[in-house]
């Protein structure tokens, strides 16, 4: 027969929890601890009665409600470090004219030899919060010296 111990405590738990899926792990025990064949408990929270039995059981009498809890799942790691962020927002703010995404994926792969996508640089610049903003309508390539004197001479 499954045993919960603490059944105090698991019912004051999953009456706070906020993790949904931990809420329902919390419920089966309870559900467990009253006599509920483990069964009918796995079909109540669609999953199968060997991951009740021998995963949420063991665990919860094994460490409590730390045990329980998932633990955290590493992502994708980042695609520039902390100090490679820093000086592409150093370049950004040093440029007086506009930077376009191409540009900025072009000093990267001079620079650190890293490849990527203009999507990705997109991203990384509104993670660095810095914002596009709509240019003037004047060239942002033109020579404006070229221009004056144009002017002048006409």
């Amino acid at each position: 027969m499954c045993t919960v111990n603490n059944v105090v405590e698991l019912k004051e738990l999953a009456s706070k929890e906020v993790n949904s899926t931990l809420r329902d792990r919390l419920r089966a025990l309870i559900l467990l601890s009253n006599g509920i064949d483990v069964e009918t408990i796995a079909d109540a929270f669609s999953v199968n009665y060997k991951t009740i039995k021998y995963e949420w059981l063991p665990k919860w009498n094994r460490g409590g409600y730390t045990e329980l809890a998932d633990s955290p799942r590493p992502g994708r790691p980042p695609k520039f470090t902390k100090d490679q962020q820093f000086q592409i927002k150093k370049y950004v703010a040093e440029k007086k004219n506009r930077v376009t995404c191409p540009e900025l994926v072009a000093y990267v792969k001079v620079k650190w030899d890293i490849d990527c996508e203009d999507e990705t640089m997109r991203v990384l610049l509104h993670e660095l919060v810095l914002s596009w903003q709509k240019p003037n309508k004047q060239s942002y390539k033109a020579d404006l010296q070229k221009q004056k004197n144009f002017l002048k001479a006409t």
